[in-house]
């Protein structure tokens, strides 16, 4: 190559790298002036939104109204991640207000172990929260065991407030109980522990879940029921803070003649001097013992959600059931596949005694139709506690949805009874009788 053509070569690369550098700086420009619009579009946003000329804790709270009021999934569509995809601003607000983290729903839809994506969203969630306490729901198909859960519950153990876990596969094993004690999740307040198969717990394992939490103020167990070769605690635990306790489910019982839960017996091996809600699904336990707990007891119970008790099984009747529950304000009481009409019979009579129930203000009776109640009976024991003091308030005769049907027309109150019960509604008392929704009256 001569030298000529080599000066030529080396003065065309230089020409290049001249244009190279002077294309970047265009570039940079251009970069520049994007970022300038950018920010001139925000502007205009923040003078065109009237969000965002508002303080931050009100925009916060705007936000946590267009938020469930139990905790959500992960998925972009719901709030909070769906804020963060708005804009910048609602984007800022929304990572600004870590009330909207403190809750998260994890859907499980593997019978594989536990990977690490939910660990990773859990991780975002409860950093977010930054030292918030926090909601925890565990949903789907999965079988988690006790290690599962262990891992989960480990990133925020002191913070955890509420736990439900609910899951269409068995909780592994017993040893789910195991975890809990183990974990000692002393601020937890509410818990929720749900499986489609039955798992049965000892009284020395219900005793260690409760001394595990002692913060525990509400408990709901279903298909977690009394093992049936047990033998009962020498003295029955004692836990100051459970207010609400909830065994079984009062649906599935109406659904399902089968259905058959014995948590109930679970009072057998408690005290618990500050209930003030109960629900009990199937009365596995015998009267003794349901007035021993009370009396032990001596909780001040305002609600009551009831299945009829055996009939076979009450030679006083159920009269002593209510004798220790002055207290009590509202009844729900459950007439299922197994109860005649006389189930009602009994409750009406109970109600016409006097010094039974003095405060209750509330009485709800739920049942499957053909049993048909003495109308004329109701309408007395309406009559009387209406007049008492305090006086019943509302009266609900409710039939199960799922026998909706018009045969149920012939279980509905004749013209009279009709007459009978609008005149007490007119009187100032909440009177429904029929299907949720259809109201006959």
């Amino acid at each position: 190559m001569s030298e000529s053509q080599t000066l030529s070569v080396a003065q065309l690369q230089a020409h290049i790298d001249d244009l190279s550098s002077a294309i970047e700086a265009q570039k940079q420009i251009l970069r520049g002036l994007e970022e300038q619009q950018s920010q001139a579009r925000r502007r205009l946003n923040s003078v065109l939104d009237p969000i965002a000329h508002l303080p931050l804790e009100l925009q916060s709270e705007i936000f946590m109204h267009c938020t469930f009021a139990t905790p959500t999934a992960s998925a972009r569509s719901e709030a909070p991640v769906l804020f963060l995809h708005i804009c910048h601003l609602w984007r800022d607000v929304a990572l600004s207000t870590p009330r909207l983290w403190t809750g998260l729903r994890i859907h499980l839809n593997s019978s594989a172990p536990l990977d690490d994506e939910p660990l990773r969203i859990l991780d975002t969630w409860v950093q977010r929260a930054h030292k918030l306490p926090f909601s925890l729901w565990l949903q789907g198909y999965s079988t988690l065991n006790h290690g599962d859960l262990g891992t989960i519950t480990s990133r925020f153990q002191q913070r955890l407030r509420e736990l439900t876990v609910e899951l269409c596969a068995p909780l592994s094993d017993e040893s789910t109980f195991d975890w809990l004690v183990h974990e000692r999740l002393i601020s937890l307040e509410a818990l929720t522990l749900t499986s489609d198969s039955k798992l049965s717990y000892t009284p020395k394992q219900w005793a260690r879940l409760l001394e595990a939490t002692p913060a525990l103020t509400s408990l709901s167990l279903e298909n977690l029921t009394w093992h049936w070769r047990t033998t009962l605690l020498d003295t029955p635990f004692r836990h100051t803070s459970l207010r609400e306790l909830y065994l079984g489910n009062i649906q599935k019982y109406i659904l399902y003649s089968d259905f058959y839960d014995s948590s109930a017996a679970f009072l057998s091996c408690i005290t618990l001097p500050a209930l003030t809600t109960l629900r009990l699904t199937e009365f596995c336990i015998s009267q003794e013992d349901f007035i021993s707990f009370f009396q032990r007891s001596s909780p001040p119970l305002t609600s009551l959600t009831m299945v009829a008790p055996e009939p076979d099984s009450l030679p006083q009747g159920i009269l002593p059931y209510f004798v220790p529950i002055e207290s009590l304000e509202n009844l729900e009481y459950v007439v299922g596949f197994l109860h005649s009409r006389d189930s009602l019979v009994d409750l009406l009579f109970v109600l016409s005694i006097a010094p039974i129930l003095p405060n209750l203000r509330t009485l709800t009776v739920l049942m499957v139709p053909g049993t048909r109640p003495d109308y004329a009976e109701l309408m007395a024991v309406l009559k009387y506690r209406r007049r008492s003091r305090p006086p019943l308030v509302s009266f609900q005769l409710v039939f199960a949805d799922s026998f909706r049907s018009s045969e149920f027309e012939e279980d509905g109150p004749d013209e009279e009874a009709v007459l009978g019960l609008r005149k007490l509604a007119e009187e100032g008392m909440d009177i429904h009788v029929g299907f949720r929704g259809k109201n006959l009256i």
